[in-house]
């Protein structure tokens, strides 16, 4: 298992572009949508949710410190965030990938607190509040760009 891991590992890193290459290259008729950005990104994307398993797996069998994995849930959240906004400019200034992020995010959260048995509530209490103000921080910004839109 570790072997194909490191397999589709380097798999990525040699097939990914270099940056000369990404901002030559021209777009044209092809989808912005989150979609798309994950179809990109699946190779990534297997990767993350089998490093995922084996941290939860390995969480519960070993009973070892939280503290020590902390670098995975970083590059789980590096990765998440690569997947999600993908690596054009346009992709990145879309406000709408910010909640899919974020509940994406939540759905990682919650499923490590119900593995571990954690308690949920107060997490829960704490993601619905800040999904409720990033809701707004959404919607004004896109109230913005359309006034902005409009006046130009």
């Amino acid at each position: 298992m570790i072997t194909i891991i490191f397999f589709v590992i380097i798999n990525h890193i040699l097939s990914s572009k270099s940056h000369d290459e990404k901002i030559t290259e021209v777009y044209k008729d092809e989808e912005t949508k989150i979609s798309s950005s994950i179809r990109e990104h699946m190779g990534l994307l297997l990767v993350t949710i089998l490093l995922y398993i084996a941290y939860l797996y390995a969480s519960l069998v070993y009973n070892m410190d939280q503290i020590y994995w902390i670098l995975l849930l970083l590059f789980i959240g590096v990765s998440l965030s690569k997947i999600i906004y993908g690596e054009r400019k346009a992709n990145q200034k879309d406000p709408i990938r910010l909640l899919v992020f974020y509940v994406i995010a939540c759905a990682f959260i919650f499923v490590r607190y119900l593995v571990l048995d954690y308690p949920i509530l107060s997490i829960l209490k704490g993601s619905i509040i800040l999904g409720i103000l990033l809701i707004f921080l959404v919607l004004g910004i896109k109230w913005l760009q359309r006034k902005q839109n409009s006046d130009n």
